[in-house]
């Protein structure tokens, strides 16, 4: 049947609607993809505005805590510990954790302010040798990672021994979370129940030829204390990009209470002091505070 020519003359107007309406729906589906997308985002700032907002000593209170972990391998075989030691000073607080697992040792130092928007960090990176009954970390295979941040800036300093070290500086983004609050963060992440996404910087991947490097964090919680963090990084001196991603459960304290890394299955898990001593005797010389435990202090006598 031919169309008479009301039908035709009505028909660009018809199909100039349909247009409009698809146009309009594709910026609706747009607009609602990029809101999807920076949700998590949104989500992360939240978390941190609650946190500077409250204050640390909200959440930790003002006691010296002290945890124990073992790591263990995907066979439940004991590959390692560390100890986390947080305690309050003077406008903020301190920590100290030591790491030893297999061949290596890493001890690490922080102090923050009450709001957690300044802070020092250090980390001391060691091979280890084996010897009777210990293990000992080698000096001479020192690797120093310093990260402050301070009036919105970032500064990473990363010194090999023996070789000079290397430095960079930017502006911190809003989302982005420094060195000894982090597990509580991710806590409250877990426990706002929605996406979350941070900016760190991990010692090892932190510097690239342009600048200071950072990671991306996206938390997926799994319950009111569980979640899944998924860790991705682009390297600029490499051009690939690289992630990993691991389960973490935490006590009501918010801290960590159990990790898995699902690729490995690895897991660490808090543990008695005795329980980590059974295993690695030389546990016993960090089971008392160490003689300084400040990063500004170590940075001053260094200098």
């Amino acid at each position: 049947m031919a169309l008479d020519s009301r039908d035709s003359s009505r028909r660009p107007v018809v199909l100039a609607a349909a247009m409009v309406a698809v146009l309009a729906a594709s910026v609706a589906v747009a607009a609602w993809l990029s809101q999807m997308r920076g949700a998590p985002r949104r989500a992360g700032d939240a978390v941190l505005e609650h946190l500077r907002t409250r204050g640390l000593a909200a959440f930790w209170g003002r006691q010296t805590e002290t945890l124990w972990y073992l790591l263990r391998d995907a066979r439940g075989r004991a590959v390692g510990w560390w100890r986390l030691r947080r305690s309050p000073i003077e406008g903020g607080y301190q920590g100290h954790v030591v790491r030893r697992s297999a061949g290596s040792f890493d001890e690490e130092q922080w102090s923050l302010g009450e709001r957690a928007t300044e802070g020092q960090y250090q980390a001391d990176e060691y091979a280890l040798v084996q010897r009777p009954g210990l293990a000992v970390p080698l000096r001479q295979h020192q690797v120093t990672t310093r990260i402050s941040l301070a009036r919105g800036q970032v500064v990473v300093a990363r010194t090999p021994a023996r070789r000079r070290g290397i430095r960079a500086s930017d502006t911190a983004p809003e989302h982005y979370v420094p060195e000894g609050v982090t597990t509580l963060v991710l806590s409250l992440a877990a426990a706002g129940g929605k996406p979350a996404v941070f900016a760190l910087v991990f010692n090892e991947f932190g510097l690239s030829a342009s600048g200071v490097q950072f990671a991306e964090a996206t938390v997926e919680p799994q319950g009111p204390r569980r979640a899944r963090i998924t860790y991705s990084l682009v390297l600029e001196d490499l051009g690939k990009k690289v992630g990993w991603a691991e389960v973490l459960e935490f006590d009501a304290g918010g801290n960590v209470l159990r990790g898995t890394r699902p690729d490995s299955g690895i897991t660490w898990e808090q543990a008695s002091f005795e329980d980590v001593r059974g295993q690695f005797p030389e546990a016993a010389r960090y089971a008392e505070p160490p003689d300084a435990n400040s990063p500004t202090t170590r940075e001053e006598t260094d200098n």
